[in-house]
């Protein structure tokens, strides 16, 4: 059984938002809802590993890895609150002393490091690296919490995409697009009665599990005697899926979609997005984080409202170069335009990109469906109208960037240069 779930925020600031601000704090790891440790890079290159008390209000740097001349942070792991754990692509470092010092682990330099998750117990955990195309790649296993890692399939005869531990020796993978299963801590994988893929992502929590592709989900809760197919309300593929608890879970498009579920994936809705752009991750069925560009991001209501987790931060994100969802959910509602978006600078919030409530029911209802008071209606995402249109009020009336807030709070003047150079650069 999984001893506590990690939240590892695998983020990739959207394009928009890293054009303005260089520095990022990505990626984020909150062991609890307090506690939590986040990498801060300027421009893709690791500056330092900072950690939060208090729910990510304040991040205090506590180590400085300039030094070992990284780049690209892909996710980090916050064990036990001494043992840490940061990779990236072709590096893995490691700390048992809170982050003040670290070290490197043994690991093959070719393999751009992308999901680390411990199950079970704080020891026992799973690595996955992926190759040069970033589309498969190989699993490694801990059983030191991090010391070291093995691959018990060859790296380079490994086709892994993804990975989702239930205890310490139990492991599901997606190989070659197909899902297969491991008991034995990843000595041998075998096909498990399964329905044909291919899929891209997998979710396992006790006896639940699910497994995605484009467009169709499968799900099992007696441990994969049985599974049911779901149709998914997009056509693109699931990037990622996580299982929140027994009833919720939430998945991430290629396209930055995000669905979220709340019946154990037999039907799903997809939500308003972070004002980050980046991907949520939940601890719980209510608080998430999305990090981003400089700011991290908390919900304490599925997503339906997202807040800088420091509010001194709303000046920090130009809502000039807001980032707009580009590809709505598949389904008859589909053609349906976008809302207008409103006059001046601003651009509306991307629609669909963040977890929310998923007790709206079956993606994509009718207007006109009982879940819905008279006069309301949806978008072509299966949100709110209403809820859409707070989300425009909000970014509107979101201040800009304001440089003397910046010099009084004393911020680097190179991230001010940065953003002369680049605005001089679009003119």
């Amino acid at each position: 059984m999984i001893h506590r779930l990690l939240v590892v925020l695998l983020l990739v600031p959207a394009p928009a938002l890293a054009r303005s601000l260089s520095l990022v704090l990505d990626p984020v790891d909150m062991a609890s809802s307090e506690r939590g440790i986040a990498v801060r890079t300027f421009d893709g290159i690791v500056r330092s590993v900072a950690r939060t008390g208090d729910g990510g209000r304040t991040f205090e740097d506590v180590a400085d890895l300039e030094a070992f001349r990284l780049r690209d942070a892909r996710a980090a792991a916050a064990l036990d609150g001494r043992t840490l754990l940061v990779a990236g692509d072709g590096w893995v470092l490691r700390s048992t002393n809170g982050g003040r010092t670290w070290s490197r682990v043994d690991v093959p330099a070719d393999l751009s490091y992308r999901k680390l998750a411990f199950a079970g117990s704080s020891s026992s955990g799973w690595l996955l690296g992926l190759r040069e195309h970033g589309e498969v790649g190989a699993i490694f296993m801990t059983l030191d919490s991090g010391r070291t890692f093995r691959a018990r399939v060859p790296p380079r005869e490994a086709a892994f995409s993804d990975f989702a531990p239930v205890d310490p020796l139990h492991v599901l993978a997606i190989d070659g697009g197909s899902l297969v299963r491991s008991r034995d801590g990843g000595a041998s994988f075998d096909p498990f009665g399964a329905p044909a893929g291919p899929y891209t992502a997998v979710a396992a929590l006790r006896r639940t599990i699910l497994a995605a592709g484009r467009a169709r989900l499968v799900r099992s809760e007696d441990g994969g005697a049985t599974f049911e197919s779901v149709a998914l309300p997009t056509d693109v593929p699931v990037t990622s899926l996580e299982l929140v608890d027994d009833r919720h879970a939430v998945l991430t498009t290629d396209a930055g979609q995000t669905f979220r579920s709340s019946d154990a994936g037999r039907t799903w809705s997809r939500i308003l997005a972070a004002p980050s752009g980046g991907r949520p991750r939940f601890l719980d069925s209510s608080h998430g984080v999305a990090g981003g560009a400089a700011v991290l991001w908390v919900t304490a209501d599925s997503g339906e409202s997202w807040q800088p987790a420091d509010p001194s931060h709303r000046d920090e994100v130009d809502t000039e170069e807001r980032p707009e969802a580009s590809v709505p959910a598949a389904g008859p509602a589909a053609t349906e335009p976008e809302p207008p978006a409103p006059a001046g600078p601003s651009r509306p919030a991307r629609a669909g990109h963040a977890p929310g409530a998923g007790r709206r029911g079956p993606a994509e209802p009718a207007a006109d469906s009982p879940g819905l008071a008279p006069g309301r209606s949806r978008d072509e995402a299966g949100v709110p109208a209403e809820a859409l249109e707070r989300a425009r009020r909000a970014t509107e009336q979101q201040p800009r960037r304001r440089r003397g807030a910046r010099r009084a709070r004393g911020e680097p003047n190179w991230m001010l240069e940065d953003a002369r150079r680049r605005r001089r650069r679009r003119r």
